[in-house]
């Protein structure tokens, strides 16, 4: 369930998430539509074993490794980001419960925005339409994709904050 004053995570599995106005919209669970303050985007997770639709829009193999018993030929996407998924030291660290999730999260968010320019793709295809994140694991709620969307959206935020201040074009306006 997702808290309606702040659009947090209160449950284990959300059927909606939401970043700014809380107001749950219903969707399957593994789609999300995440709001910022000045655009909307429609950012979904997905195992990479599951089918694709017509409504996923741009498919994204958001992995370090590419995905078990999946040949390249077979799979249906349209980018492989190796950089935006975590490090392998982090990714290891993880998976052997060294870190708990809340470090997971602080250390996979500096690590992508210190590596902002591996976010680009992903805003190309987010400005343009539906975007689907695919991922090999088993939970994509429980996973590196969660965190990616956030981090993903508040960079689209900052971006549409900043071009937001004038007109789109002022040389129309000059007169």
């Amino acid at each position: 369930m997702v808290n309606r004053i702040n659009g947090s995570l209160a449950g284990r599995r959300p059927d909606s998430f939401r970043v700014s106005p809380a107001v749950t919209l219903g969707l399957p669970s593994r789609e999300y539509r995440l709001y910022c303050a000045v655009m909307t985007y429609d950012i979904r997770l997905k195992r990479v074993y599951l089918p694709a639709e017509e409504s996923d829009g741009a498919r994204v193999l958001v992995d370090r490794l590419w995905p078990r018993g999946k040949r390249k030929e077979d799979l249906e996407c349209d980018a492989w980001l190796q950089d935006a998924a975590p490090s392998a030291a982090l990714r290891r660290a993880w998976h052997r419960d060294a870190i708990d999730a809340d470090a997971f999260v602080r250390d996979y968010t500096n690590e992508l925005k210190a590596r902002a320019e591996c976010l680009l793709p992903l805003m190309r295809h987010a400005r343009r339409g539906a975007v689907t994140l695919l991922t090999a694991t088993r939970d994509p709620e429980h996973s590196h994709l969660p965190t990616l969307c956030r981090v993903l959206l508040a960079e689209l935020d900052r971006e549409d904050r900043e071009d937001g201040s004038g007109p789109s074009s002022p040389v129309c306006y000059d007169r």
